[in-house]
């Protein structure tokens, strides 16, 4: 009787360890949804990029590209919020169901649309601590400018206006010794004739930097102080223009996308205030004026972000000063001193600029300047006449080593072809005795020259502090 208990004891334990295991539910996985959308400022429908939107509770992040767009790959179905908080906008929150793939566009307002406001900024962080940066909505309002980013930094300590002049006198040095930059790249002037306005629009001006003394080594040509112009990327959300009429000139810009990835900018001006100043001396027994003075500039910028780590950028620049009358009786000093005075005064430059990056701890930046001068005077049978055909050469690689320590490894090469001619009077004879014009003699010369200057640089910025 035992034995039988026992048998089946082990039947029924053998049975139990045989017995399959029963099988668990399947796991419930959420299906993950695609996001796209665009990100715009309520009221004015500018796309704005480089601001950061999350998805909570997930805690997902994207930022948005250059025409304000992003998107999410992975998105949980189910309630999600969307968050975007940017300085200088309200905050906006958003709660969507999401069960299939969506795009949507949202609208941030700013915390104030006034047009006259106090702006408060801390200094970038630049290698350069002398300099003094002013931006676009900087040199629009400051007051006395009149818009203008030079007549901006004119307002600055250390810098003196010439009277009715060109030029810009930095820290007491002589004004041909301030240097112009547009785009980091030299040019004669940036302000036509008698300093009324700066040759290019203020509003294709990004930004104005103003180096009064101990700027670095790939600035080694300035002597005085350096004026540097930076031009703005056009606009690539939606096709823009403005059209201007005032007193002195007129002009428009229309700036757009061309495609996904690269846009352009066009604009120009005519200066009519010689018409107005000639209609206002007609009569005048003296002098009769045909041109006081009068002036044009065109300028366009073609922008192409062809690889993400990659910008090509070209800059075309053109600008013409002339003052011009006639005296139309000799002067009691001098007889000879009648007929036409003209003065032209022109520059053509072309810039293009390849930014590359290789990390975010590595940057290569080439551009390139090419162009010509013009410089012409002419008094009745004499004259003066400048010409040159410019090259600039300038690249740039950033290193940064650590958070305190950034190299910069350049070169600074320049070619110019000179030609000048002239006729002019003899003023002083042997002995020191002068004569007057109508009796000199007269000096013709023409000449042509090169000159190459080719510059290596190595600089090393580092933050102790």
């Amino acid at each position: 009787m035992f034995s039988i208990i026992l048998a089946l004891v082990i039947q029924h334990s053998v049975a139990q360890e045989a017995a399959p295991t029963p099988a668990l539910p399947p796991a419930v996985v959420s299906a993950s949804r695609k996001v796209i959308g665009v990100l715009k400022e309520k009221g004015t429908k500018k796309r704005l990029s480089g601001v950061n939107i999350f998805i909570l509770p997930e805690k997902l992040k994207a930022t948005t590209n250059a025409k304000g767009e992003f998107n999410f790959d992975q998105v949980a179905e189910g309630d999600i919020n969307f968050v975007i908080n940017l300085a200088g906008y309200k905050k906006l929150e958003k709660e969507v169901f999401l069960k299939e793939d969506i795009e949507v566009t949202f609208y941030v307002e700013k915390v104030s649309y006034q047009t006259y406001e106090t702006t408060i900024t801390d200094r970038a962080n630049r290698n350069d601590v002398v300099v003094k940066s002013l931006g676009r909505e900087e040199f629009l309002t400051m007051p006395g400018a009149n818009g203008d980013p030079v007549k901006a930094v004119q307002n600055l300590p250390g810098v003196a206006r010439t009277g009715f002049s060109s030029n810009i006198i930095i820290q007491g040095s002589a004004p041909q010794d301030t240097q112009y930059l547009i785009d980091d790249l030299s040019v004669p002037l940036v302000f036509h004739f008698g300093g009324l306005t700066s040759v290019v629009m203020p509003e294709e001006i990004d930004s104005v930097d103003y180096y009064s003394a101990g700027y670095g080594p790939e600035y080694s040509r300035a002597m005085g102080g350096i004026v540097g112009l930076h031009t703005k990327s056009p606009a690539t959300d939606r096709l823009k223009g403005l059209v201007f009429v005032d007193t002195e000139k007129s002009g428009g810009l229309i700036e757009g996308p061309i495609n996904d990835h690269s846009s352009y900018l066009v604009s120009g001006r005519y200066s009519y205030l010689g018409i107005i100043l000639a209609a206002a001396l007609k009569g005048n027994d003296q002098v009769d004026l045909t041109v006081a003075p009068s002036f044009y500039d065109v300028s366009g910028i073609y922008l192409n972000h062809f690889t993400p780590n990659d910008d090509f950028k070209f800059t075309t620049i053109g600008s013409h000063d002339e003052l011009k009358f006639v005296f139309k009786q000799p002067l009691k000093t001098d007889p000879s001193i009648r007929g036409d005075f003209d003065n032209e005064t022109s520059f053509m430059r072309l810039i293009p600029q390849w930014t590359h990056k290789y990390s975010d701890d590595a940057q290569a930046k080439v551009s390139l300047g090419v162009g010509k001068d013009w410089f012409q005077i002419d008094f009745g049978s004499n004259y003066f006449q400048l010409a040159t055909v410019n090259a600039d050469l300038r690249a740039d690689l950033e290193e940064k080593y650590s958070k305190s320590w950034i190299a910069n490894y350049g070169v600074d090469s320049k070619f110019v072809h000179t030609n000048y001619g002239f006729r002019l009077p003899a003023m002083t004879r042997e002995g020191g005795v002068s004569d007057p014009i109508s009796g000199a003699a007269t000096v013709n010369a023409t000449v042509g020259r090169d000159d190459v200057d080719a510059g290596l640089y190595f600089k090393n910025t580092v933050d102790l502090f």
